[in-house]
């Protein structure tokens, strides 16, 4: 492929989204066109040649210190495009990682292995983060990836378990010694990527749900916590209705971990109306909470929310 052509290509990728050297290297890999990341960062400064009047190829540095690339628009933003377009002169990096070392090489690995559809090969599995590892520890794993996910500061991957037939979501940090797989999977991708992405949308954000069950959820809160949180996305079923002086969010997921503890982060300024079963996950973790007020109980680690068994 010539020059002009890759310059080209990556212009139009760069237009529909922000990319790093490696997201360029992976698009142009899957087009058959192998090149160095020298040449790369080559064609990146000659797409300027291909901008428009009204637009502009800026760089910024992630969270994890990754130069993205994106084109912006040079007119002033309309409101629905102008989140793209915020600068702002400090960030707290709140909830963000804080020890990156071996981020970068787990995301290069997972996203070779997605490109080529490949399984890869989990030596140990450390911890239990989304209620995918509840024993705490598993070893040898056979996963295969589907999607890397950023939530709330951290990156997770989200593959099919073959062995166990469930989808299931890990920290990138529980991954210890990954390894791709030689042969590439004779799964159907589009089935199995479709149904991830079921999965994902049945969970309030990446942690596994107690059941298979889909609840119809009620939460209200005071006017002003209500105000602030109808604001923001938290799941795609999300409705607000206000009754008085209080707003009352309705959702449609499962039940999982971090929906109790996203309703903890508003305390008294919230609760749960239905269904029953979350009213009492709310009602035992406010009890265990009390118990530590009195110094002499333990404080150990306890997981209410290990997954019910499948009555199928």
């Amino acid at each position: 492929m010539k020059q002009l052509d890759r310059i080209e290509k990556i212009y139009s990728q760069l237009r529909q989204k922000d990319l790093c050297y490696q997201d360029i290297a992976l698009f142009l890999k899957s087009v058959k066109v192998e090149i160095s990341i020298r040449q790369i960062q080559r064609d990146v400064k000659n797409v300027r040649f291909l901008l428009n009047d009204d637009e502009k190829l800026i760089n910024y540095r992630d969270s994890f210190n990754i130069i993205y690339f994106k084109i912006v628009l040079t007119r002033k933003p309309k409101i629905d495009d102008s989140r793209s377009n915020l600068i702002f002169q400090k960030e707290t990096n709140f909830f963000e990682l804080i020890n990156t070392k071996n981020i970068h090489n787990l995301l290069d690995i997972l996203n070779q292995a997605i490109s080529e559809s490949k399984k890869i090969s989990i030596a140990r599995l450390k911890n239990d983060i989304t209620g995918d590892n509840y024993n705490f520890e598993q070893k040898n794993i056979e996963l295969l990836p589907i999607k890397t996910i950023k939530h709330r500061g951290s990156i997770y991957v989200g593959g099919y378990n073959e062995k166990q037939e469930i989808y299931q979501i890990f920290d990138i940090t529980q991954l210890k010694k990954i390894t791709i797989l030689d042969n590439i999977h004779l799964l159907n991708s589009t089935k199995i990527e479709d149904e991830f992405d079921i999965e994902l949308e049945k969970r309030f954000g990446v942690t596994k749900n107690i059941d298979d069950e889909i609840y119809f959820i009620t939460i209200e809160f005071t006017e002003i916590t209500g105000n602030f949180i109808k604001q923001h996305f938290w799941h795609k079923s999300q409705k607000f209705i206000k009754k008085g002086n209080i707003i009352q969010m309705q959702l449609q997921c499962g039940i999982n971990r971090e929906l109790l503890g996203w309703m903890f982060y508003w305390m008294y300024n919230c609760r749960v109306v239905e269904p029953q079963i979350l009213r009492e996950y709310y009602d035992s973790a406010a009890n265990e909470i009390v118990k530590l007020s009195n110094q002499n109980n333990p404080l150990v680690y306890k997981n209410l929310f290990i997954p019910l068994e499948s009555n199928d």
